[in-house]
């Protein structure tokens, strides 16, 4: 539901109560939007401010508010219009706007408002109840039917519709008018819980969602425009949210159970998935999933959001043609994967590439000459576990060009170090980390965790030798994702420490180049590349 209020006043005690009381009734379940507004336009003329509007209708102490509910309520609300709240006894209309004739207060309307949203509400529940009774009814019955596995997806949807047609049919009246309007979306429904996800589908569907949080079967949360709100529908109960479960899980050929009640897997998208069931998660499974856009974010994309500038693509465009080890570091959501999707872009097409993954993520598009592979976890007797360190160090006997890392976390992060430093220039990977120096440092610790007795300096001068550029992104606080760093890594200072050499920074809300130049070319002047 989306309410839409317009004040000329946002600060005024009406517009505070008004905002209050579609707070407290949508339960959450609403899009309230305040907008202060500078002018009217009403019968063909425009008014730019409250004591305009007064003047012309000779009226004091007027307040107004746009209440957009038709979309979602149809022709039980007749509210697609201006409402102007006044306390005086003059009574008019003055072309789509209404001056109400009997309220005389926000307060009267207010309870006006709420005698509408229980008639809503009952018509609501009233829907509910027959979607419930179709939807479960079908599933049940549906349930021993032994032909069910034998049918084609096409067949299956057709004996689900001549179903819900029977059970229309049997409906007294009432119920029938209502269950007619929804009977697509029945069909659909119970065909998506057969087949597809069930709920799922309709959240996966739906492109305005980026990121969704099951928190048990009926607490579900996702992220819109980089916001996080609750969804208004759930599952049905525990069970079902844990079938469905189970079936992302085994499709990508994983398993979770209470004996491991943990897993990050994908969806047939790339879409990242992550599950924990009880007991671990008390309130009931678990699912958080990332979801990635059908269309592969590219550098040209990126420019028009305004995460990186034409100026900062052009140079890393240089340096991934001219075979620069090149790490990607960042927050969680800072768009650590999509950025190295599209720098990929700039990777010569006739190249060989590696990726290595936990869950395949990475959708590296226009090379042929690609070997993606993924980790895998042990199974319930501990046996069968195939980590990325056993991964990078196959893929170095599989004569590639580039080895591309999507995200070291642990002692692996030695190995791509390796790897960049033994003739496979042009490697790409990521990181978590708050900042360009906090990504040198987690690598250190990353290595040394899981390294007994190797020494720092060495460790130290490994990172320098192997890293030629790290690119920091972040979240900003109105959710957008910027790039704030690009700098060189140089080699080891005479304290010991990695130095770091800030070619463009974050300043002013712009990326900006720095009076600083790269000081190793080699790598360009070999590829015949002039900055």
């Amino acid at each position: 539901m989306k309410i839409n209020v317009k004040l000329f006043d946002k600060n005024d005690e009406y517009g505070v109560n008004i905002n209050r009381f579609f707070e407290e009734k949508c339960n959450g379940q609403a899009n309230i939007v305040t907008e202060v507004i500078t002018d009217v336009d009403m019968n063909g003329q425009t008014y730019r401010n409250i004591e305009e509007l007064m003047s012309f209708d000779r009226y004091t102490d007027v307040y107004m508010i746009d209440i957009s509910l038709y979309e979602f309520m149809g022709s039980l609300l007749d509210l697609n219009r201006t409402i102007i709240l006044r306390e005086t006894s003059n009574r008019t209309k003055i072309s789509n706007a209404y001056i109400a004739d009997k309220y005389q207060s926000p307060i009267e309307l207010l309870e006006i408002i709420n005698t509408i949203f229980d008639e809503y509400k009952v018509g609501v529940d009233k829907e509910n109840d027959v979607r419930n009774t179709l939807v479960k009814g079908i599933l049940n019955e549906l349930d021993n039917d032994p032909t069910l596995t034998s049918l084609s997806n096409f067949d299956l949807r057709v004996k689900i519709a001549d179903m819900v047609l029977l059970e229309i049919s049997n409906m007294v009246p009432e119920y029938q008018a209502i269950a007619k309007m929804m009977q697509e979306s029945v069909i659909g429904e119970i065909y998506s819980s057969i087949r597809g996800y069930g709920l799922l589908d309709k959240l996966l569907g739906d492109e305005s969602i980026t990121e969704v949080m099951i928190n048990g079967y009926d607490n579900i949360f996702v992220e819109r425009d980089g916001r996080i709100e609750r969804y208004s529908e759930g599952f049905k109960s525990s069970e079902q949210l844990e079938d469905m479960i189970q079936k992302i899980v085994g499709s990508a050929g994983r398993e979770v159970n209470q004996a491991s009640p943990i897993v990050d897997t994908r969806l047939a998208d790339g879409s990242r998935v992550n599950v924990v069931l009880p007991p671990i998660a008390l309130q009931g499974p678990t699912m958080t999933i990332r979801k990635f856009s059908k269309n592969p974010m590219t550098m040209d994309t990126l420019q028009k959001y305004g995460s990186i500038t034409p100026e900062a693509v052009e140079f890393l465009k240089k340096l991934v043609k001219a075979r620069y080890n090149i790490f990607i570091s960042g927050g969680t959501g800072s768009g650590k994967t999509t950025f190295l999707n599209a720098l990929s872009d700039f990777i010569p097409k006739t190249e060989r590439i590696i990726t290595i993954e936990d869950s395949a993520e990475l959708k590296i598009e226009g090379i042929e000459n690609l070997v993606s592979m993924e980790t895998r976890n042990a199974n319930a007797t501990g046996n069968g576990e195939i980590p990325m360190r056993q991964l990078i160090k196959s893929s170095l006997r599989m004569r590639p060009d580039r080895i591309i890392v999507g995200e070291v976390r642990g002692i692996e992060a030695l190995d791509m170090l390796q790897a960049m430093n033994t003739g496979h220039d042009g490697s790409l990977s990521t990181g978590h980390a708050n900042s360009s120096e906090d990504m040198m440092s987690r690598l250190e610790t990353m290595i040394l965790q899981n390294s007994d007795g190797l020494p720092l300096a060495a460790l130290r001068r490994q990172i320098a030798s192997s890293l030629d550029i790290i690119i920091h992104l972040s979240r900003m606080m109105d959710h957008s994702r910027k790039t704030v760093e690009i700098s060189e890594v140089l080699g080891v200072d005479s304290s010991g420490n990695i130095g770091i050499n800030p070619l463009f920074i974050f300043e002013g809300g712009n990326l900006v180049r720095t009076a600083n130049q790269l000081t190793n070319k080699s790598k360009l002047e070999f590829a015949g590349i002039t900055l």
